[in-house]
């Protein structure tokens, strides 16, 4: 939770002790997963504290350093340079929240103890070389707001948000267009994925057969041919009786050889009777029923192939390449073809200063062009006054 503090204890890690000449390797470090809200947003300028309570041995070089990493980046670093040994409590380092990804961060603290005495012939004391690190050390998140921009498979992809964005799922409707083994298959399937990277069982969804209206976040599940008429016009990419999908090369690339480029920035529909084929497809957008919610949708042209593309949807590589709204797949891909075509959408709420901080961090090419285009708005008008005040007075 934003704006709160936490003992490492809380996230699984246990008071330990390092020893020896350490350059890093395992198990030379100590380390915790941190799982940071999917839509978590906080300005520019938020830091995340690490408040650590820990000691270190007498006799260590003043080269000798604790460094932190987070997925696998140095972050910052305290020196371990009192030669007679010291223990700290609320000692406080920090991390720029912006550099922690939505989900789970591996935060990871990595002692380099060097001995005081190492030269040639010498004799290189090692047993002095500790560094304890205490379950006790804490973590505090600043103040945030719960704000983002939808769709994004990529996010969903870390995270499952928005499908789990309520304990248990109790947010989350799973509806099925169809009661054969296969659709039923491909449904357990995915639930199971969903389930796994949410890190709790979905127990509290709603799962049926009826599709319709519903006042929560939701999955379909089914042939592209079962789908409701309704849900598909909400949808980027209409699988109807004729196809219909907003214009983008890469996309429609598996779907036929020669597409007609479009000039950058044009608008376009593209409308077709050919179909899936043999491709799978996963779709999130915008929800018609409930204002806010979100709608999860996996297709394929058939229920034995829906099951085929579901198995390998949920495979590690298949599933961490989803990315914008809109996704295919097929046998012979080794990662998925995806983009962004639908339209984007805003989940949770806000203050405007915020949201316009939010959309300055987001877009900053956008906001210098915005800044540079007023400045240059105002050099004209003062130019102008300018003239005028020249004529009239000389």
């Amino acid at each position: 939770r934003e704006d709160s503090s936490y003992r490492f204890s809380e996230f699984g890690f246990k008071t330990a002790t390092i020893q020896g000449w350490t350059h890093g390797d395992a198990p030379y470090y100590f380390e915790f997963e941190l799982n940071l809200p999917p839509d978590i947003y906080a300005p520019e300028a938020s830091q995340i504290e690490f408040r650590l309570h820990f000691a270190h041995g007498a006799g260590l070089r003043a080269d000798s350093v604790l460094n932190l990493f987070v997925n696998g980046t140095f972050e910052n670093a305290i020196n371990l340079n009192n030669i007679n040994g010291a223990s700290y409590r609320d000692y406080k380092i920090e991390v720029p929240l912006r550099n922690l990804k939505p989900g789970p961060n591996l935060i990871r603290f990595t002692p380099a103890m060097v001995p005081l005495v190492s030269e040639f012939c010498s004799i290189i004391q090692q047993q002095n070389l500790l560094l304890t690190l205490f379950d006790d050390s804490v973590v505090k998140l600043p103040p945030a707001s719960h704000y983002t921009q939808l769709p994004d498979l990529h996010l969903f992809n870390q995270t499952v948000f928005p499908l789990a964005s309520t304990p248990a799922g109790g947010d989350l409707a799973v509806q099925l267009t169809a009661k054969d083994s296969a659709t039923l298959g491909s449904a357990w399937t995915l639930l199971a994925k969903l389930a796994q990277k949410a890190g709790v069982p979905l127990n509290a969804a709603d799962v049926s057969f009826q599709q319709g209206s519903t006042n929560r976040n939701l999955v379909v599940i089914g042939a592209a041919g079962q789908i409701s008429a309704e849900l598909m016009q909400a949808a980027p990419f209409n699988l109807g009786t004729i196809n219909k999908v907003a214009y983008e090369q890469p996309l429609l690339r598996p779907l036929g050889e020669k597409m007609a480029r479009s000039h950058a920035r044009m608008r376009a529909e593209v409308e077709g009777t050919g179909g899936l084929g043999t491709l799978g497809i996963a779709m999130q957008f915008r929800s018609p029923y409930a204002g806010g919610k979100s709608v999860f949708l996996l297709s394929a042209d058939n229920p034995d192939l829906l099951q085929k593309r579901t198995t390998q949807l949920v495979s590690p590589t298949t599933w961490s390449s989803l990315q914008g709204d809109v996704c295919v797949w097929d046998d012979g891909d080794t990662v998925v073809t995806g983009q962004k075509i639908g339209p984007t959408y805003d989940v949770g709420s806000v203050s405007l200063n915020t949201r316009v901080d939010y959309y300055v961090s987001r877009h900053p090419f956008s906001f210098i062009v915005a800044v540079l285009a007023l400045v240059a708005i105002l050099a004209l008008v003062i130019r102008s006054r300018l003239n005028r005040y020249k004529l009239r007075h000389h």
